[in-house]
């Protein structure tokens, strides 16, 4: 395998990889989520995010008021949730959750909560602020992430204002706030190298967080990349510039699963691998798209 250059990063394109699901999640590992493209996940940011859209600044009084007033933008910022509920007796966020909200499209805003992700459209009028019905993943988590995200979910429904300064941002809702500060984007980190650990298959219009207990690897070298589809270890050439990457055929172990939903997933997720056709990273997330869809992987800070 030759390569045309060792990409370190690559923006392109709009994609469908932030898969939300409309509603509460029932609690379900490895279910097929329903996803329209909401153009909000931290994996891929669009060229077409030159497009911005100003906010005019927060009158004096106004909730969230912390400081001169200036001209923020809301477009392409990432904001870390400090503080959220009633603002005399504010909640933090769970230990090492790190909830966050991303603008990262004009009219549209997602939301980590420590457990699934959700998001949806917005619309800002001054500083009147309405959030559409959400959509998002369903994956179970331990209670106090549960509590939390319900409770996140629910102030964004139900958010009446946003306020912002440089580098604060308040939502407030009927009986609480949602209070942030501005995220510092990581680097990104490099293709080449790392240990890209799956963590969504999309094909088409849906999406799928991955069999319980189960894990799917990829790590990228000069000569070609390699990993664990979750039942067997693969291998394959690769080459790739700066908005474009493929991959050769795949070859692979011939291991039985431990079950039918494993072999399924390893199935796709090959076939996603093989029609790779470019790439995108964000901080510690890679985004594979093809045709037929896209693979989400993160890798440790």
């Amino acid at each position: 395998m030759s390569t045309r250059s060792t990409p370190t990063s690559g923006y392109f394109g709009t994609l469908p990889v932030f898969p939300l699901f409309v509603g509460n999640p029932p609690g379900l590992w490895g279910v097929i989520v329903p996803m329209r493209t909401l153009f909000l996940s931290f994996t891929a940011l669009s060229l077409a995010l030159a497009a911005c859209t100003p906010l005019d600044p927060p009158d004096p009084g106004q909730p969230g008021q912390d400081g001169p007033a200036e001209t923020p933008t809301l477009t392409g910022t990432r904001w870390d949730l400090t503080q959220y509920g009633d603002p005399t007796a504010p909640q933090t966020p769970v230990v090492d959750s790190h909830p966050v909200l991303v603008f990262e499209q004009a009219g549209q805003l997602g939301h980590t909560t420590g457990c699934n992700g959700m998001g949806g459209d917005y619309t800002l009028d001054g500083t009147a602020l309405t959030v559409g019905n959400l959509m998002q993943t369903m994956m179970a988590c331990a209670d106090p992430l549960m509590t939390q995200e319900a409770a996140i979910s629910q102030a964004l429904q139900s958010a009446t204002t946003l306020t912002q300064t440089v580098d604060a941002l308040v939502i407030a809702y009927p009986g609480g706030e949602l209070r942030y500060t501005r995220a510092v984007e990581p680097e990104p980190a490099s293709l080449v190298g790392p240990e890209w650990q799956l963590d969504t298959l999309i094909m088409g219009d849906s999406a799928q967080s991955l069999v319980a207990g189960s894990a799917v690897t990829l790590t990228f070298a000069e000569d070609g990349l390699s990993g664990n589809g979750g039942c067997n270890a693969y291998h394959a050439g690769w080459s790739g510039d700066e908005m474009a990457l493929s991959v050769t055929a795949i070859g692979s172990t011939k291991m039985a699963c431990a079950d039918q939903a494993l072999s399924d997933q390893e199935t796709r997720y090959f076939g996603l691998l093989q029609a790779v056709t470019a790439y995108s990273i964000t901080g510690n997330r890679l985004t594979l798209t093809g045709p037929e869809g896209a693979l989400v992987f993160l890798t440790m800070p």
